[in-house]
């Protein structure tokens, strides 16, 4: 473990030279240029302080709800779907089981590279899935390793989804969305900003409901080819294969409340609350049992004199996806693979009932030190605490057949504390009239694991386990002239999954040990990135180009064989061990490519974007994973869409996307659905807005995603749904 105290040096260190840059020039911040996403300055993701976007230096991209909103709608209804089209963003889908996996720039893995955050404060990856889309105003994503700012996970970058608030003239919407596999989506929104003592009052209220009768994720049929294109151990993919279409129930709430004063002070409070239950796909088999899932948060801001400002960030979170589990599919004999003789038709008795559940306090505090015209000086501290059960294969599992022996009992339990606790700070110049930006920051991170409960694990009780981190990142952009601009970037990031450090113990299906790894170190990546903008307004033309190159150290893969890591454990026959380690090391290179061109002005224009990346293994444990794909890396990817806008007539949208094949794994195994193939997908949207009274507005649409009806894993074992047409009606009522 590292040195704290030479990390704290290194801190303050630099923290000197920083300050030493303060006085350089005297060059007041025009913030008045056009942005790239119709945005003014506002506190931009890239750098947490109020920031023209065209002069941020990072690979920085904003979705808006009114960019999504032209976009066709699918199946798949979640923030995945919003940032799909922007480069250097792969997107895989077990939609509804759970939140997208968003990968960035060419990171890949499963959902462990990329920092997911709602309104700046970090969640759990799996809590995206309480945001319905209508209850998003914008999707922030930042490219490139970004720990030096937001702390773990950050290996290629961070998607922050702002809450939607109330606004002037907002009104009040009444939506009915029907799509195919019998699927309703209702929707209600009121809000509104009313003059409230010195100061204005914006308040926020929806209901959104997504009820569908779904479809077969995992196909029987498809999960025994997967069986038999490799090992015995593909049998748990047999085991929960589907029969019976999974279908769904989910409930969404959400509000928001800001109240700004004449002087700048801020007061914010949203809440996000979800309702989630799925069928397995089997008799008996619930994936999810009404799970409950909130994100809560409190913000305040103030000037502080003229010299800068404080701001404060506070949430209260909680996931909880509860369980029940049938026997599943069984083989012939507990020691036989052989698929001869299933009982295609698995029990109804249910025997387990299991679930995952974390609680976690954020909390974030940040004073922005204006007091030079040319520069910004951020110091921040960060903290959380939580409390994590990960899940029902290795967090808390139940008997609840009440004919069993054991009834009642609870047959394993694994639970932990996870404390953080970070100081960062960043500098910001703006130079040469504004035309020159250079943001530099780091930031500190300790984590400590406590009160951990393995009831697989001898002893049960573990001794608790910390590290800690130093992430650093600079970048520029340079204005050349109104139309040109030049920008480069460096950063660190790093990522440690705790399970890993001190899970231990027979799995559900008692045939794979879990063998802790207490050495296991952080993942460490860094990478630069070089890019190019062009704009020219007057012609329409926007154009991004970006060059990236970086490595990951200390890969974190997962390891089984039919002996012992150590040789200290006596299994039985056909019993495997598992245990995460650190393979190696892994070069990703690429090009992203942005293009949007209006060919006719206010009414058609294209939108693109291009992915060339090569994600490889350059190191590991394995010498015969050397040269591999990095995991859920495709090589390239791309998106076109052509839109169309005419109000007296109608609206239209056409949307082409392609992504290469990928791997689920670094051993790149050719096993059926591990190695997914090519997806292209053609999509398409016809709507119109039909003013019925001055305060009265009928809009109505239709939309079909996958047109051409293409069969493709949306994440590996995961198929897509296929076709789907949805179409919808709504009235807004301003007042």
């Amino acid at each position: 473990m590292r040195s704290t105290v030479l990390m704290m040096k290194g801190i303050f260190m630099a923290f000197g030279v920083l300050l030493a840059t303060l006085p350089l020039q005297g060059w007041a911040q025009d913030t008045n240029s056009a942005s790239t996403i119709t945005l003014d300055a506002v506190v931009v993701t890239a750098t947490k302080t109020h920031m023209d976007p065209d002069a941020v230096p990072f690979s920085y991209y904003s979705v808006t709800k009114e960019e999504d909103q032209k976009r066709p709608g699918t199946y798949f209804s979640n923030v995945g779907e919003m940032v799909r089209d922007l480069p250097g963003v792969h997107v895989g889908q077990f939609y509804p089981w759970g939140m997208a996996w968003v990968q960035l720039r060419g990171t890949g893995n499963g959902i462990n590279r990329t920092v997911h955050m709602v309104d700046g404060l970090p969640i759990y990856v799996y809590q995206a899935s309480t945001l319905n889309t209508h209850d998003i105003s914008r999707v922030d994503v930042l490219l490139g390793p970004s720990s030096a700012l937001y702390g773990a996970n950050a290996s290629g970058g961070v998607v922050n989804m702002i809450t939607q608030s109330g606004y002037a003239g907002m009104g009040a919407t009444v939506e009915f969305a029907y799509g195919s596999q019998n699927t309703y989506r209702p929707h209600v929104h009121l809000g509104d900003a009313v003059e409230a003592g010195n100061g204005t009052l914006k308040y926020y209220f929806s209901y959104s409901g997504d009820i569908s009768d779904g479809y077969v994720m995992q196909p029987y049929e498809e999960m025994i080819r997967t069986f038999n294109s490799g090992p015995p151990s593909l049998f748990s993919q047999v085991q929960r294969a589907g029969i019976e279409d999974n279908n769904y129930r989910f409930h969404y709430m959400a509000t928001r409340w800001d109240w700004e004063n004449n002087e700048g002070v801020t007061l914010s409070f949203s809440a996000n609350y979800a309702d989630r239950w799925l069928s397995g796909g089997q008799p008996g088999y619930t994936a999810i049992d009404d799970g409950k899932q909130w994100i809560t948060s409190f913000r305040a801001g103030a000037p502080v004199g003229d010299w800068g400002d404080v701001k404060l960030s506070a949430g209260y979170q909680q996931y909880e996806a509860f369980s029940r589990l049938n026997k599943g599919f069984l083989r012939a004999n507990s020691n036989s693979y052989d698929i001869t003789g299933f009982d295609p038709s698995p029990t109804q008795k249910i025997i387990a009932a299991g679930t995952g559940n974390r609680e976690q306090i954020p909390a974030d505090l940040q004073l922005n030190i204006t007091a030079f015209d040319n520069n910004t000086l951020t110091l921040g501290a960060f903290y959380s605490h939580g409390k994590v059960s990960p899940g029902q294969s290795q967090g808390w599992t139940q008997v609840i057949d009440p004919t069993a022996a054991n009834y009642g009992d609870v047959i394993h339990d694994f639970h932990f504390d996870e404390t953080q606790y970070s100081f960062y700070l960043q500098d910001t110049l703006m130079l040469m009239d504004d035309r020159l930006s250079i943001v530099g920051g780091l930031r500190y991170d300790h984590w400590t694991y406590d009160h951990i409960y393995n009831s697989r694990n001898t002893p049960n009780h573990i001794p608790e386990a910390s590290f800690d981190n130093v992430s650093y990142r600079l970048g520029a952009k340079h204005r050349l002239t109104d139309n040109w601009g030049i920008r480069a970037a460096y950063g660190t990031a790093y990522w440690q999954n705790p399970q890993y450090l001190f899970a231990s113990g027979l799995g559900a299906s008692s045939t794979v040990y879990r063998v802790a790894n207490h050495d296991l170190d952080p993942e460490k990546t860094w990478m630069g990135e070089a890019g190019v903008d062009f704009a020219k307004p007057e012609w329409g033309t926007r154009i991004g180009l970006t060059a990236y190159y970086g490595r990951i150290k200390d890969v974190h893969g997962s390891s089984a064989t039919a002996t012992d890591v150590d040789g200290t454990i006596t299994g039985t026959a056909g019993q495997r061990y598992n245990q995460y380690r650190n393979f190696g090391k892994a070069k990703i290179k690429g090009l992203e490519v942005s293009v949007r061109q209006d060919l006719v002005p206010d009414t058609l224009y294209v939108q693109g974007a291009l992915t060339f990346n090569h994600s490889r293994i350059a190191d590991d444990a394995n010498p015969a994973n050397i040269g591999n794909h990095l995991s859920n890396a495709p090589d390239f990817s791309a998106s076109a869409g052509l839109y169309f806008t005419s109000p007296a007539l109608f609206n239209a949208s056409l949307v082409y996307r392609h992504t290469d094949d990928r791997y689920y794994d670094n051993s790149n195994n050719e096993y059926i659905h591990y190695h997914m193939g090519n997806v292209d997908l053609l999509d398409v949207k016809i709507w119109r807005d039909w003013t019925l009274a001055p305060d009265l507005t009928l809009t109505t649409q239709v939309s079909c995603a996958n047109l051409t009806d293409q069969d493709y894993e949306a994440l590996y074992t995961y198929m897509g749904p296929g076709r789907h047409i949805e179409g919808v009606v709504s009235f807004t009522y301003t007042y």
